[in-house]
């Protein structure tokens, strides 16, 4: 009896340690699961800022997707998927590099000035609050600095604020410049030359991709001929003799050279178009 008192004790620890084991398990797993479900939010977030949409338009799209399955069938769902993903894509590009660019027309000026006001004595953070003052809302550069003065006023730390300075632009030299304030703040660098050297660098990029789109400006017009010129000529030829045309069409080998000779040109353009758009 004492031995069955014992073995039952004996199992009865063996049962609590287990579940503290699990307990412990589950609490170390929770806080990872937590914490990568907050970091593919924040990236998502990330991506739809910089994209310029909604949670509300994403939804949208969502709801949108559903009703097409449900009155059209998985193909045309699929379809219509794909068709708004590269629409969504091409659009969240476009803005992307639109609010790059309208931010980089400012940039150079606000180095310049913070650098000016630094070189006085001015605290490099008072220096770039007080820029608010310089730049109208209504610009990108503007909108950030005012979001940024807000995330200082309601208690922010400083670190931070200068992290998620500008987060929704997608501009190489903004990470210079969180990089170079940070360091200058906790190293005790000299902020001033670091900002000048940047301008500089910024308006050597305004400048190269200036050049590059004189450059090949010629080509796209001649591009735009050529393309021009082909759709004149199949135009004329389908005018004047349609007969021939539906013959090329109709014939296996026709059709394939015709729609090689459009993929052709339809290969050149963009390539002329995106060339001028790259990243520098």
């Amino acid at each position: 009896m004492f031995k069955t008192g014992l073995a039952k004790k004996n199992e009865k620890a063996r049962l609590t340690t287990l579940l503290e084991g699990y307990k412990r398990k589950d609490s170390v797993e929770r806080p990872k699961q937590i914490e990568k479900e907050e970091i593919e939010s924040n990236i998502l977030d990330e991506i739809l800022k910089k994209a310029g949409l909604s949670f509300k338009q994403l939804g949208f799209f969502f709801v949108l997707v559903l009703l097409v399955l449900a009155l059209a069938g998985l193909r045309a769902a699929l379809l219509f998927i794909v068709v708004v993903s590269l629409v969504l894509t091409f659009k969240k590009r476009r803005k992307e590099r639109q609010k790059a660019l309208n931010f980089e027309r400012d940039f150079p000026s606000f180095l310049m000035s913070l650098s000016s006001s630094i070189k006085t004595g001015l605290d490099p953070l008072t220096a770039l609050l007080n820029s608010t003052e310089l730049f109208s809302e209504e610009t990108e550069l503007g909108k950030s600095l005012v979001l940024f003065k807000e995330q200082i006023e309601m208690g922010t730390s400083e670190e931070e604020a200068i992290r998620s300075f500008a987060s929704d632009i997608n501009h190489p030299d903004i990470n210079l410049f969180r990089t170079a304030f940070l360091l200058a703040r906790k190293e005790g660098a000299s902020l001033s030359t670091a900002l000048r050297r940047l301008a500089k660098v910024t308006r050597t990029r305004q400048s190269f991709r200036r050049k590059i789109r004189a450059a090949v400006a010629m080509q796209k017009l001649s591009s735009y001929g050529i393309v021009g010129s082909a759709l004149v000529i199949a135009g004329i030829q389908a005018a004047s003799n349609p007969q021939a045309v539906k013959a090329a069409i109709s014939h296996p080998i026709g059709i394939k050279a015709l729609g090689a000779g459009v993929s052709l040109m339809a290969v050149g353009l963009i390539w002329m178009l995106r060339l001028t758009r790259s990243k520098i």
